[in-house]
């Protein structure tokens, strides 16, 4: 053995370093370790999870409130037409998020004529909870949830000014812009209602009260006007 060297044929017989001597076997063991656990939790976290997707459908009565110039509410509930559609993500179909498109039709109604539809698109954000009732063909639910708003029309009809010696014309079609000047709203929502699965469909009924928290005549302060409006609307889920 010359200069410290093995010849090449004893060389071969040296016991090469282990990862154990190196160290790598101990690191790699927490990594091994924690994808195991990963690869154990994955399914488990996915069990009982839900995910819905539906459309419903109903009727707006829609009101206005707030701080008028004549002090008492001189309008009355105008009625229209609600309906969109909805993903649930949830667990085991007890407790639930669920996001809605929606159109609603809102506005009001008053004396000479007077009537204001507005036109919004709503996307309520809800907490959905179902409670099983095993016995029973239906569940009952409950949603609470906020829903912001975009105002994507809006048509007003009301007397013109005339001079009090002639008769009044009558409605006719003028500027929303006299009773509102904002385009968006945010209200809060609170429902209630019941929910019949069949199968893998989920068929709802429900009463909801959304009650608007944004000033839509903030240009003419002090004076308020809000939106609320209770609907009643059916809808049909499918749960994916």
């Amino acid at each position: 053995m010359a200069g410290g060297r093995l010849p090449a044929a004893e060389a071969r017989f040296v016991r090469q370093p282990a990862l154990a001597d190196i160290g790598i076997e101990g690191r790699m063991r927490p990594i091994t370790r924690a994808i195991a656990a990963l690869a154990l939790l994955a399914p488990v976290r996915a069990v009982g999870q839900t995910v819905s997707v539906g459309i419903k459908a109903g009727l707006d009565q829609a009101h206005w409130y707030g701080d008028f110039l004549t002090g008492s509410n001189p309008y009355r509930s105008n009625t229209g037409p609600v309906a969109g559609a909805t993903l649930a993500v949830g667990v085991k179909e007890v407790v639930a998020i669920e996001i809605e498109a929606l159109y609603a039709r809102k506005g009001a109604t008053g004396s000479g004529g007077f009537r204001m539809d507005m036109g919004y698109v709503e996307t309520p954000v809800l907490l959905k909870l179902v409670l099983p009732l095993w016995a029973l063909p239906v569940r009952p639910m409950l949603l609470v949830g906020v829903a912001p708003a975009w105002e994507v029309g809006c048509s007003a009809l009301a007397e013109p000014m005339v001079i009090p010696e002639n008769p009044p014309p009558g409605a006719v079609p003028t500027s929303c812009s006299g009773w509102r000047s904002e385009h968006h709203d945010l209200g809060g929502v609170l429902a209630g209602g019941l929910e019949a699965p069949m199968g893998r469909v989920r068929l709802t009924a429900e009463l909801r009260y959304t009650r608007g928290r944004t000033n839509i005549a903030q240009a003419f302060a002090p004076l308020t006007t809000y939106n609320r409006a209770w609907s009643f609307m059916v809808g049909s889920a499918l749960v994916l």
